[in-house]
């Protein structure tokens, strides 16, 4: 029975995804990174162990709607409304 060994690449894509949406607040750019990361967890999990890469690509997914649900509660609080490009697209009527 041979051990299997962790998945490097998925835990590095899905560490960057988190790390940038932590540090920039391109909710997009992450969950684009989040969900590549993700299909790679699932087609590798019967080769390697891919727990942590998937973890961390799921809380940036689940922090990438807080995010979201903060600039709209910015939106609709204050007015403020050009933060972000893709917010920008969700608003304009």
């Amino acid at each position: 029975m041979t051990e299997k060994k962790f998945h490097i690449p998925t835990i590095i894509i899905s560490a960057v995804a988190l790390i940038g949406l932590i540090l920039t607040g391109f909710i997009a750019e992450a969950y684009i990174i989040a969900i590549i990361s993700i299909v790679l967890c699932i087609k590798n999990k019967d080769r390697s162990r891919t727990g942590i890469g998937l973890a961390l690509g799921i809380i940036t997914v689940l922090l990438g709607l807080v995010y979201l649900g903060l600039y709209l509660y910015m939106y609709n609080k204050f007015g403020v409304s050009d933060m972000y490009w893709l917010f920008d697209i969700l608003m304009k009527q």
